[in-house]
């Protein structure tokens, strides 16, 4: 009886020792394991890093995108600055080519009559006549 009693010590003893690891265990686990949550019916794991990671990401995220933004509108102003000088250049080009050749002409028919006309008035006269006006 006395091998029974032992046994049944030693058996209570493991088993208190075995719910000791246990509990100490499920302490260590709780502490360490991100927290859980549910939401809408998913678990969805979360801690403090995984946290701090995503909002990381989103700012690096609207980072990138004002870079982005920013180089867009470089690429849109030097765009808007080579369309420009090209309009600019087709007009010089268009003025030189038949706007004053006709208004040197007309410039010469006015001076036979003794008139004068301001330069912006021959430009105007010189569109008339190409049909630019």
């Amino acid at each position: 009886q006395t091998d029974n009693n032992n046994n049944n010590n030693n058996n209570m003893l493991a088993t208190r020792a075995t719910s000791r690891v246990m509990v100490a265990t499920a302490i260590r686990q709780r502490t360490t394991q991100p927290a859980l949550f549910v939401m809408g019916g998913t678990r969805l794991k979360s801690s403090l890093g995984e946290t701090m990671n995503k909002k990381e990401k989103v700012e690096e995220d609207r980072y990138m995108r004002r870079m982005e933004e920013m180089q867009l509108e470089k690429i849109r102003a030097q765009l808007m600055e080579a369309k420009a000088a090209q309009d600019k250049a087709m007009q010089d080009e268009i003025h030189n080519t038949y706007i004053a050749p006709v208004m040197a002409d007309v410039e010469k028919v006015l001076d036979g009559s003794g008139d004068t006309v301001s330069e912006e008035g021959l430009k105007k006269l010189a569109k008339w006549h190409l049909g630019f006006a």
